[in-house]
C-alpha cells in the first residue's frame, strides 16, 4: 500500500471514528473507557462549555448526553436577558454543589 493510500485510509478511519464517537452510544463507550487518571473533562455544549469529573454520575451524564438539565441553562439565559444583562463577550462562571448545574 502506497503512502497516499495509507493517508487516505487514515483520513477515512478518523472521519468514521469522529462520526461514531459523536453519537450518544459512542460517547457512552468513551466515558466507560476513561481511567481514574482523568480527573476533569470539558465539553462544548454548543453555547457554553462545561467542566466536570468523569468519575461521577452527573459528569458521565454530561458527557454522554452532551448536557445536564439543559432547561436550567435556558431559564438562566432568559432571565439574564429579561434583566437587561447581556452575556456577549462575557464569561459566566457558575459553581454549584456538584458540577454547577443547579445553582
Amino acid at each position: 500500500m502506497g503512502q497516499g493510500m495509507k493517508k487516505q485510509f487514515r483520513d477515512w478511519r478518523d472521519r468514521m471514528a469522529r462520526r461514531f464517537f459523536d453519537t450518544r452510544y459512542g460517547r457512552d463507550l468513551l466515558i466507560k473507557a476513561i481511567g481514574p487518571r482523568t480527573r476533569f473533562m470539558t465539553v462544548d455544549c454548543g453555547d457554553h462549555l462545561m467542566t466536570f469529573s468523569p468519575a461521577d454520575y452527573l459528569g458521565r451524564s454530561v458527557f454522554v448526553k452532551n448536557h445536564f438539565d439543559r432547561d436550567h441553562v435556558g431559564r438562566l439565559m432568559r432571565k439574564l436577558t429579561e434583566l437587561g444583562i447581556s452575556m456577549d463577550g462575557k464569561t459566566l462562571l457558575e459553581i454549584g454543589a456538584n458540577i454547577g448545574t443547579h445553582t
